[in-house]
């Protein structure tokens, strides 16, 4: 067996990536350093970093989005009191979402509907669940003629204020019916 000198082993004994044998005649290898670990704090805070960038880009859209008419979340309930609601200058008086909205009947062809009146309400307006408008009622029902046997529709009613063509409401819940088929 040979044995080494100090000054034969390559390196410095102290130095974790010297190559050689050691004095036991063991080889020695580089020793890889192993990258740094973060602590939780710190990738907590980059995870932080992230969601709160995200969190900003999609308020910046939905913004956007109001802006232009776009609504993507749902309207909130209309506030049962209003007066305590912040106001600008009115012009005629503001009517609440009607509510209650439900099916009474339904035939082959046709589909009728009614809800709660809304004070201060001078007419109702009728839209597809789509959101087109359909037609007028003055009364809170209505009767949808002229549909198709055994097919699903969707109703939603506004309630509009005594300016007859001023303020709408918010619209009220969607109903769903269907048709009798033949």
């Amino acid at each position: 067996m040979k044995v080494q000198r100090e000054s034969e082993i390559s390196g410095n004994l102290g130095d974790s990536r010297a190559t050689g044998v050691d004095r036991d005649g063991r080889n020695r290898t580089p020793v890889r350093e192993q990258p740094r670990r973060q602590s939780n704090g710190v990738v907590l805070a980059q995870i932080f970093a992230i969601v709160v960038g995200a969190m900003s880009a999609v308020l910046a859209v939905l913004i956007v989005l109001a802006h232009a008419g776009i609504h993507v979340l749902p309207d909130p309930e209309p506030d049962p009191n209003p007066s305590s609601s912040p106001s600008g200058p009115v012009t005629s008086p503001t009517v609440l979402a009607p509510r209650g909205l439900a099916v009474t009947g339904t035939t082959s062809t046709t589909i009728s509907f009614q809800w709660t009146e809304v004070e201060n309400a001078t007419s109702y307006k009728i839209y597809d669940g789509r959101g087109g408008y359909l037609e007028s009622s003055n009364d809170a029902v209505a009767t949808m003629e002229g549909l198709a046997p055994g097919t699903s529709y969707s109703y939603t009613v506004t309630a509009v204020n005594p300016a007859g063509k001023g303020v709408e409401s918010g619209k009220s819940r969607v109903i769903h019916a269907t048709t009798t088929a033949k």
